[in-house]
């Protein structure tokens, strides 16, 4: 049997509560620690008895995050892959969209998973050409089947939407992040410059060039699709996207 574990507690995480259950008539468990509070940045322990015919202690073994942490733990896009591998350290991917034959009304989510779920989390989308200004994403409420894998969603609406705009010219995501420190002291979202900044390029799944039809020397194809974004940018800005009941979005290993 396994005695000993350890976890981890966000910076702004509720007092924790440990209620030992006997497995039945003839075992007794009662918490044995001393209750104290753990710091931000500090470590605890809490411990349980357990008595009866094989008398034994659990122990857990308690980290409180300090609040400074800036990073995240893994990146997301459904429906893409990532490019280089997610490593908190690099700052720029490449995301290209794979073709698929599901529905083009199937959202498209970029995922993210910080190191404190405290972490004030923004996400923008822009071109790469300068054709629209920014616009932030938003986040898409979290169930508590999504809390349980610590990931926070963001909506780019449509994958019909996306395609459409990404005929002609790939979009870029910002991804910032301010510690949850600064956001417990109102800094976060906008205020004062963020920690982290991560930057994705989102491509068409082709590689295939859109021919621009010349009408009195004015790219046609820039204008639809120039319009096509700034309809999706509307829509993400106005929050006028479908949101997906339940989305859950599995880790490495499935879970």
């Amino acid at each position: 049997d396994v005695h000993n574990y350890t976890a981890a507690l966000d910076f702004a995480a509720e007092p924790i509560w440990v209620d030992p259950v006997a497995s039945g008539d003839g075992c007794r468990a009662r918490r044995s620690d001393n209750a104290r509070a753990i710091p931000a940045g500090g470590s605890g322990r809490v411990s349980v008895s357990l008595s009866g015919e094989n008398p034994h202690d659990i122990f857990v073994a308690l980290r409180r995050r300090s609040g400074n942490d800036g990073t995240l733990e893994a990146i997301f896009l459904t429906g893409a892959k990532l490019s280089p591998a997610f490593n908190a350290a690099t700052r720029q991917y490449h995301a290209r969209l794979v073709s698929s034959t599901g529905s083009q009304s199937d959202e498209l989510v970029l995922a993210l998973r910080p190191v404190d779920m405290g972490q004030g989390l923004q996400v923008s989308l822009r071109s790469t050409k300068g054709h629209s200004k920014e616009h932030v994403v938003p986040e898409l409420q979290a169930s508590l089947k999504q809390l349980r894998y610590r990931w926070r969603n963001f909506s780019f609406g449509t994958l019909a939407n996306m395609n459409l705009s990404l005929a002609s010219f790939p979009l870029e995501a910002i991804v910032r992040i301010w510690p949850a420190t600064a956001v417990e002291a109102g800094h976060a979202k906008g205020k004062g410059p963020p920690t982290m900044q991560y930057s994705i390029t989102i491509q068409h799944f082709t590689d295939q060039v859109t021919t621009a039809r010349s009408t009195g020397g004015v790219s046609y194809t820039k204008h639809v699709v120039a319009a096509s974004l700034a309809i999706l940018l509307c829509c993400i800005c106005a929050n006028v996207v479908r949101v997906t009941s339940g989305l859950v979005v599995e880790d490495a290993n499935g879970k």
